[in-house]
């Protein structure tokens, strides 16, 4: 039981670590596709979806998680229990990880979706980031030294 809690946390931690870089992928995408709303709003979309797909499974390994470790926090001598006893804090961070961060990224991808579907995004996006292009005025002192 003791592997197959590493195994199952060890698959976890490798799909929350894709759905966040899926999730940055997609929010760096969509504003650097500014000024292109329709476009931003299939990106946002597309990455709505396959990250809901990816929270069905983050949540699906969380419960494994959660099952495996009720059973092994059962035996008072595992190493799992006396772990736990020993942590300080007594709050556990995992299901944060496992529940609360995945639907937290899929909420924001829902509502930013709607709105770029609505042009909403584009037009904060064209008013409040600044372009990447370098703009450079030639100072006096420049334009005598030539």
């Amino acid at each position: 039981m003791s592997q197959e809690r590493a195994f199952v946390e060890n698959l976890l931690n490798q799909r929350v670590n894709m759905f966040l870089v899926l999730f940055s992928v997609t929010m760096g995408a969509t504003i650097q596709l500014r000024g292109t709303g329709t476009l931003q709003a299939i990106v946002l979309t597309i990455g709505t979806f396959l990250l809901s797909i990816m929270l069905l499974s983050i949540i699906r390994a969380q419960q494994k998680l959660d099952v495996i470790l009720g059973v092994l926090f059962q035996d008072d001598t595992h190493p799992a229990k006396i772990a736990d006893n020993l942590a300080i804090p007594k709050i556990s961070a995992r299901k944060v990880v496992g529940y609360g961060l995945p639907i937290t990224c899929v909420t924001i991808l829902i509502v930013t979706s709607g709105l770029a579907w609505t042009g909403y995004i584009d037009a904060i996006l064209k008013t409040s980031v600044p372009s990447p292009a370098i703009h450079c005025q030639p100072n006096e002192q420049t334009a005598q030294q030539k």
